[in-house]
């Protein structure tokens, strides 16, 4: 009985022809291919990463292949998973150092560092990585297109880099460590002289030197401010305009609260310290000539720096939020950056909810290609001791699809995590 169940057994699978145990048909080059790019094209970056990788695996010497290694790698680069596009890029750089390909594949390797740089307050390595690359990309391929599109992220990053190292010193400045402060506004000047930010560096340089030169003529002298002055910048200022100059002032030893003698002539220093709307604020240094008297003040002039701090950080974020709404365009574009700058207590106008608004703000970005933001007649206020501030100004919006003039008004609040928009308001543009 065992016998013929065997032999039944047998006969089943011979002739069924064993197809349980047939191996899988492989799809042929052309076919993984075609398949890998029109997944691509559709932006169906994941379902080609698997046709990609089974080309790479099962035709590892043929022409397809290194075209499957620079999808896999533009793939991960598409979904936004820099390290893997990285590592992919790089592997392709040493498995074919000469290939034609190599500059396009070492400045999309400079793009996930720069895609992944983050605001100046934070940690800037990926800046530096990104500037790095590029910089390999243009010394080993000065000529190339790639090239002149890497100078162009070049300075994106140096400016960037300069920021934070601004911000780094205007952190020390704020909390009175002259010296840490100085030595970074120092390094602004020395290791990105053409980024834009030279001016407001010198100005800060000469600020630390006067504090750290008369810190005993600032302590005194600010007693005859008056009481009501709480701005402790301002004889600062007034010595760090001659700093500036490199002007130095006929200054006695000051022990025990001696007055200060008259500087050699009445000179009137402008220092530019530019607000929001562009306009210059004139630093006016003066003091009286004349015999020393107990009631002698020095005659300053002077905006206060505290405000001005304000106005340039408000002026910053104003930059951030134009930039961001641009950026948020399109099927890619970044609704995630130019959410984070709207508060979570955010009103829309019209009664709607946040996220309600947001949502479809988002649908709307989605279906234009691009959007540009243009601001005029920009004017900030103060509302809540340096918490909260006003912003109007005239706003030339127009897009793929849309266009149109208006005045708005943003109420800010400044939280933990930077300047929030609470509140939006619509008017009329008129000038």
């Amino acid at each position: 009985m065992k016998r013929i169940l065997t032999i039944a057994i047998i006969s089943l699978l011979v002739f069924s022809g064993c197809a349980w145990l047939e191996p899988k048909e492989e799809k042929s080059i052309e076919e993984l291919a075609n398949n890998g790019m029109e997944e691509f094209k559709n932006e169906n970056y994941k379902t080609a990463i698997e046709y990609f990788e089974k080309l790479r695996d099962w035709y590892p010497f043929s022409k397809y292949a290194i075209l499957a290694e620079l999808k896999i790698a533009d793939s991960y680069y598409k979904l936004k998973e820099y390290e893997e596009a990285i590592s992919a890029y790089e592997e392709f750089v040493n498995l074919h150092p000469r290939n034609e390909a190599t500059s396009y594949v070492i400045y999309q390797t400079g793009l996930c560092y720069f895609e992944q740089i983050d605001s100046v307050d934070r940690d800037q390595t990926t800046a530096q990585k990104a500037f790095d690359t590029f910089k390999k990309l243009i010394k080993q391929f000065p000529e190339n297109a790639y090239a002149n599109r890497a100078r162009v992220k070049s300075k994106k990053c140096l400016k960037s880099l300069a920021g934070h190292e601004f911000y780094v010193g205007f952190f020390y400045y704020k909390n009175k460590h002259y010296k840490a402060a100085l030595s970074r506004f120092e390094a602004v000047l020395s290791n990105y002289p053409d980024v834009g930010v030279q001016h407001e560096a010198l100005q800060y340089i000469a600020l630390c030197k006067a504090y750290i030169k008369y810190p005993v003529f600032i302590s005194m002298s600010e007693k005859h401010v008056g009481e009501d002055n709480s701005d402790n910048n301002s004889v600062a200022t007034n010595l760090a305009a001659f700093e500036y100059q490199d002007i130095q002032p006929n200054m006695p030893d000051t022990k025990g609260g001696a007055e200060a003698d008259r500087f050699q002539e009445v000179r009137q220093i402008d220092i530019d310290t530019k607000g929001i709307s562009g306009e210059s604020l004139p630093i006016n240094v003066a003091k009286h000539q004349g015999k020393k008297t107990e009631e002698q003040q020095i005659v300053i002039e002077t905006p206060n720096l505290e405000w001005a701090n304000i106005q340039e950080e408000v002026s910053a974020f104003l930059q951030r939020w134009r930039e961001a709404w641009e950026n948020s365009a399109g099927k890619q574009g970044d609704m995630e950056t130019f959410t984070s700058l709207y508060a979570d207590d955010f009103r829309p106008h019209g009664g709607h909810s946040r996220s309600a608004w947001l949502a479809d703000k988002a649908m709307k970005n989605r279906r234009k290609s691009w959007i540009k933001v243009k601001l005029s007649d920009v004017r900030i206020s103060d509302l809540k001791e340096g918490n909260e501030a006003q912003i109007k100004f005239l706003q030339a919006y127009s897009s793929s699809n849309f266009s149109e003039k208006n005045s708005k008004t943003l109420i800010l609040r400044k939280e933990e995590s930077g300047w929030k928009i609470v509140s939006v308001k619509l008017g009329t543009w008129t000038k």
